[in-house]
């Protein structure tokens, strides 16, 4: 959901997407961005392998939640008819990008910290070179690792790293579960993204969305979400929070405040300093009604486009048969 909008809002150009272990190995998740971009007709944007790891070495998958290929729950998904960049050829490109773009090039980081770690240790001078780093990650008072959140407690090294980083501080955008568990997917709104009454007669691309979103809300046992309200949609935020600070989406109404954050190495638990003269914006309220007119406004763009939609359903899930 996070890609669909970065991929197809007209006020952002998407120039690279890069993959970190999570959900699933890193090479699943490599797989995984080049099928749905491939699915909505954007191979022309570059994807590159990442960490395949955590900085003290571990993985922490989770196919209960999201499968076992990190996005299963429909057939409909196609191929990929793209291949991925090398990992060698991520942190150049990256830095070139963010010259290219000084002052201007934004960085949605929805997964564990890794990368971002890993690249600003290599590339320190770049921390104020970019306009923004948004992050999907951690808690406050919401949890459903322990008292941490799963990008935190995956990489709590990377993730201290980069969230009390003096230097990126005022570039950091901080949507925590206490602000993503507030966007409910609730049977109307799930209703709103097949677009159809049935999913025999939705489009493949709406099908092939909300049989993901049902898979998705079987799978998550997250106990602080209302199970009669349905799914959170956590990532997108991250995306909706660029647009909302960079002037363009200003009807999202995002609200903020500062806070100076440290990670615990070992519990993944955020210890905060909310009287800190530097600190990161933490994200926690949002017009959430105008979040979903977001989403389902990116859905129809790509509806309109998406070369899966061309395809005989039967051909797509034959195609997938071994998968």
């Amino acid at each position: 959901m996070a890609l669909a909008i970065a991929a197809a809002n007209p006020h952002l150009n998407l120039v690279g997407v890069s993959i970190v272990h999570g959900n699933t190995s890193q090479l699943n998740a490599t797989n995984n961005a080049l099928r749905f971009l491939s699915a909505i007709g954007r191979t022309d944007i570059p994807v590159f392998p990442g960490a395949k790891q955590s900085l003290s070495g571990t993985t922490n998958y989770i196919p209960g939640v999201h499968g076992k290929t990190g996005l299963n729950g429909s057939p409909l998904l196609p191929q990929a008819t793209f291949k991925a960049k090398s990992t060698s050829e991520f942190f150049p490109y990256l830095q070139k990008q963010i010259v290219e773009h000084e002052g201007k090039l934004c960085i949605a980081a929805i997964g564990p910290l890794t990368n971002m770690a890993l690249f600003f240790r290599q590339y320190p001078e770049s921390k104020q070179r970019i306009r923004y780093m948004s992050i999907m990650g951690g808690g406050f008072q919401f949890f459903n690792v322990g008292k941490s959140e799963f990008n935190v407690i995956t990489d709590a090294i990377a993730a201290d790293e980069i969230l009390s980083d003096f230097d990126l501080a005022d570039k950091i955008l901080l949507s925590p579960l206490d602000l993503t568990l507030k966007t409910a997917a609730t049977s109307e709104q799930r209703n709103r993204v097949l677009g159809a009454e049935t999913e025999n007669e939705a489009t493949n691309f709406r099908a092939m969305l909300y049989q993901m979103m049902i898979f998705y809300f079987r799978g998550a046992n997250i106990s602080v979400s209302d199970p009669r309200l349905g799914p959170s949609v956590h990532d997108p935020t991250s995306i909706a929070a660029l647009l909302y600070f960079t002037g363009v989406a200003s009807q999202l109404e995002f609200k903020a405040r500062k806070v100076y954050v440290r990670v615990a190495p070992e519990t993944g638990e955020f210890v905060t300093d909310d009287d800190a003269e530097t600190g990161l914006l933490f994200l926690h309220d949002m017009n959430v009604n105008k979040f979903w007119d977001l989403l389902i406004d990116t859905y129809d763009r790509i509806d309109k486009v998406a070369p899966m939609n061309k395809i005989d359903r039967k051909t797509l899930i034959a195609g997938n048969s071994n998968v």
